[in-house]
């Protein structure tokens, strides 16, 4: 009898056993909270967004723009301007230059630009030849003999006879020299270990013709003429060396004002601006 129920009794712990192990099976697994996420061995997909030139698919190169502007102002509007304590690439100082040129009181003399690459020397011209003589033939002159003077060549006073020489033709040239006039801007820019400054040698120049210059004098013809003539050249000119942001503009210099003879005009001065601009060029 006591067999049996000890028998009975295995069987129904037997049974509960199984039963637990069952129900322990189909229960959700609950996540530790320390312990790491498995990796998984399949690479993310990644979108074509991710892949951008930022992140070194390709090469990226530099250029650089730089600009130039020759103005026009009166003494009084220029002096006010470099007496107002602004820095020379302060954004205000140029806005006041940009409305004076709007109400018509700055001029716009002349403008150059050009694009290289950084530490490259880049140069823009828009000049006029002007070729001229330099070195002359030396002049040769008729004889002059006591049996063929020629009365109306010469002078008299205090009862003396002068005689004039005259030349026996006019000055040859066998040398020449060019000048550009017109503008010239020759620009040396390297941009910064910033990447966004830009460190700029530069030496812009105007130039105009004023006139000729006689040189001497010559009996030629019964005639008394210049020997020779010699051109006039006015120019404005800076030679600098600056740094600016890129996109940045800044007065880079003021000076005279030459007028078409080439005198100095009081009333006005000329100032240069310089503008700058670092741009990538993506190359594949």
């Amino acid at each position: 009898m006591k067999t049996k129920q000890y028998y009975r009794i295995f069987l129904n712990l037997l049974l509960v056993s199984i039963g637990s192990t069952m129900a322990s099976a189909q229960a959700p697994q609950q996540a530790d909270p320390y312990k790491k996420a498995a990796t998984s061995a399949v690479a993310p997909v990644v979108s074509e967004e991710a892949s951008s030139p930022a992140e070194g698919n390709i090469d990226i190169e530099y250029n650089i723009t730089a600009t130039i502007e020759w103005l026009d102002l009166s003494n009084a509007d220029a002096m006010s301007l470099m007496r107002g304590g602004l820095a020379p690439n302060s954004a205000e100082l140029i806005q006041k230059i940009r409305e004076l040129e709007t109400q018509g009181k700055a001029t716009l003399v002349e403008a150059q630009s050009v694009t290289t690459k950084s530490g490259q020397r880049a140069t823009s011209e828009g000049v006029k030849e002007f070729i001229y003589p330099t070195e002359f033939k030396p002049f040769e002159s008729k004889s002059l003999s006591e049996a063929n003077v020629n009365l109306s060549n010469t002078q008299v006073k205090d009862g003396k006879i002068t005689l004039q020489q005259e030349a026996s033709g006019a000055a040859q040239p066998t040398a020449f020299e060019m000048r550009p006039v017109g503008g010239r801007f020759e620009v040396d820019p390297v941009i910064g270990s910033d990447g966004k400054t830009l460190h700029v040698n530069m030496a812009p120049e105007y130039v105009i013709f004023t006139g000729w210059q006689e040189l001497g004098k010559v009996r030629l013809g019964g005639e008394t003429l210049a020997m020779v003539e010699q051109p006039h050249f006015a120019s404005t000119r800076i030679t600098t060396a600056i740094t600016i942001v890129s996109g940045q503009t800044i007065v880079a210099g003021m000076t005279n004002v030459q007028k078409e003879d080439g005198t100095i005009d009081p009333t006005k001065k000329r100032l240069l601006l310089v503008h700058g601009l670092i741009f990538p060029i993506h190359t594949p």
